[in-house]
């Protein structure tokens, strides 16, 4: 029998080295810190101050001034930071990108000429007074370093980096510096972009939002009450709005004409279509409204408007409450399910598909057929979309038909209490999953002989 190898101790190191004392040097703790501040800014005007107060430790400098020459021609700019008398200004927060054009545009004295150049530049024995646009607010300072931060290959900022000293800088300073600066100039324009993205996604979600709430107006605000009937409806987008539509409409006869549609995609599109459908459903005059007619014209509004990859499934009914009968027509929806009084078992489950046709919105001349069945007295109808049908486990096991007919006959049949169990077993099969597509159920009861509606 062979033994196992001893453990190994975690804390056994095979290499060694001669580690330096960094707490030597305070700053170097300091420029940490304040690294990890930069890595969690949000906003443009974070990172300066941040910049600022790691600059004055590890290279010191006695002024400071950003220019902008965005949108300029040559040898014009604009001061957007000065820090001449009080380095303390360098770290202030303030916003100078939301607004450049509220700066005054300048074109002479000592930095139009070295912003004219576009070059990094490196000045020494600097003896700049009475300048044009600053006055004798540089005479102090004896040196300079000007850096051009570019932004799509071009300079269209600057960070001017002065010292009282004649020589106060090298070559190796204006290389330091020079990235440092652009590095800087480039987390600034990340976070600008990534403001533009947060507020185009705000506007955007702003927008569907409101697509949704148009999309919930499409759906019975309240069920319709139908003597000797139940009926009830349950709708859930996958996102903030879909593309899942139900919908009754009340005919002047007393019949009513039901609609359970889902169109293709998700999202505002697909809302879109449905909106459609929704509008054409409650508009057509087929004569005596039948299924197939409403379907044919629904599909042909669609396919006048088509768009490469859109389309509609849908069941279209038709109820004579009185009778019992009902006419549909299918147009590559999933077949409702129809369970007969007394009925326990999934053998005894019909499937509502006597007719058929493609989906709505692809073949314009597409002609449409109805057909018509009874629900007798304690019947039950289940109409779904396929999001209900294709909802998935946590172990990506579909619900299909199967499941649906089983918690179909865990209730004795009414609308309200079909629903509800069908609910449950969509929410218990898909465990902590989120749903992949919009759902969408609707169940018609019609009450047994000498029961009250509703009971």
């Amino acid at each position: 029998m062979s033994s196992s190898p001893p453990e190994t101790s975690p804390d056994l190191r095979n290499w060694t080295s001669r580690e330096l004392d960094t707490t030597a040097l305070p700053v170097i703790d300091e420029l940490f810190e304040n690294l990890g501040r930069l890595s969690l800014a949000e906003r443009p005007e974070q990172v300066t101050p941040l910049v600022g107060r790691t600059t004055r430790r590890t290279a010191p400098i006695d002024g400071f001034l950003s220019l902008s020459t965005r949108g300029l021609e040559p040898g014009r700019f604009r001061v957007t930071r000065s820090a001449l008398e009080d380095l303390a200004e360098l770290e202030a927060v303030k916003d100078t990108w939301t607004n450049p054009g509220s700066f005054p545009v300048h074109d002479s004295g000592v930095l139009s000429d070295v912003v004219r150049s576009g070059r990094p530049s490196v000045h020494l024995d600097l003896d700049v007074t009475d300048d044009p646009v600053f006055g004798d607010r540089l005479s102090r300072f004896g040196s300079m370093v000007a850096i051009p931060l570019l932004d799509g290959g071009e300079p269209l900022n600057w960070a001017i980096f002065l010292r009282t000293d004649p020589d106060g800088f090298t070559l190796l300073d204006l290389e330091q510096r020079m990235l440092m600066s652009n590095l800087v100039g480039g987390t600034v324009r990340i976070l600008r972009a990534k403001q533009e993205v947060r507020k185009a996604h705000d506007a955007l979600h702003r927008e569907v939002v409101r697509i949704a709430e148009i999309q919930r107006s499409f759906m019975p605000r309240s069920v319709p009450t139908i003597p000797g009937w139940t009926l009830a409806g349950r709708f859930e987008t996958h996102g903030v709005a879909g593309g899942d539509l139900w919908s009754v409409r009340e005919l002047e006869d007393g019949r009513f004409a039901l609609v359970v549609a889902d169109a293709s995609g998700h999202g505002p599109a697909a809302t879109v279509m449905a909106a459609m459908t929704h509008a054409v459903f409650h508009s057509t005059d087929c004569a005596d409204l039948e299924p197939g007619c409403i379907a044919t014209k629904i599909n042909r509004y669609l396919s006048r408007w088509q768009v490469a990859g859109a389309f509609v499934t849908a069941m279209v009914g038709v109820l004579d409450p009185a009778t019992g009968e009902i006419a549909y027509a299918l147009a590559g929806h999933p077949p409702a399910l129809h369970r007969p009084y007394g009925v326990d078992h999934p053998d005894g489950i019909r499937r509502l598909d006597a007719v058929g046709g493609p989906p709505l919105g692809i073949l314009q001349s597409m002609t449409y057929e109805t057909a018509r069945t009874r629900i007798a007295p304690g019947d039950t109808l289940v109409l779904a979309t396929d999001g209900i049908l294709e909802a998935r486990s946590p172990g990506g096991e579909q619900l299909n038909e199967s499941g649906l007919i089983t918690a179909m006959l865990s209730c004795p049949g009414h609308a309200d209490c079909t629903l509800r169990r069908i609910e449950m077993a969509v929410h218990e099969f898909e465990g902590d999953r989120h749903a992949d597509d919009d759902q969408t159920l609707v169940v018609l009861h019609r009450d047994p002989p000498g029961t009250r509606s509703g009971s």
